[in-house]
């Protein structure tokens, strides 16, 4: 049976890699206008712009060193952008020192945001960042 530190470590790993399967089918789609380009499936769906709306075009700017079009797409690109290169090589390390640094940090990650005062400065943060999208019409 697989450890939680295995399962957290394969989650991560499983998510970074559709993350990355999804930035180069995007990345396609912009030089192959016959591919198909999906899009936010819940703007599509209700019209509405979901908080993360921008975060794939803002990953994309930021790998062609586009910071300011970045911050414009989504804020949330850089920490995302941040995680998606880290968390691979932090597993990686873990397993050559066969330690489980990164599951205590997700631990301790973890138990800040139950602060409610953390929680809820997140929870703005992430409104505020929707309401910016709504504005923007992305």
């Amino acid at each position: 049976m697989l450890s939680s530190r295995n399962k957290l470590y394969l989650l991560i790993i499983t998510v970074c890699s559709a993350g990355y399967i999804w930035l180069l089918w995007q990345r396609k789609a912009e030089t192959a206008p016959t591919l198909f380009h999906a899009g936010c499936l819940i703007k599509q769906t209700t019209g509405v712009p979901c908080p993360s709306c921008g975060t794939t075009r803002g990953i994309l700017a930021l790998s062609n060193a586009e910071f300011y079009q970045a911050v414009n797409y989504n804020p949330l690109a850089f920490p995302i952008a941040v995680f998606m290169l880290l968390l691979p090589l932090w597993i990686l390390r873990d397993g050559i020192c066969r330690s489980n640094s990164l599951q205590q940090s997700y631990r301790k990650a973890e138990r800040a945001i139950r602060r409610p005062a953390l929680a809820i400065l997140l929870i703005t943060l992430v409104g505020m960042n929707w309401v910016w999208n709504m504005y923007k019409g992305i």
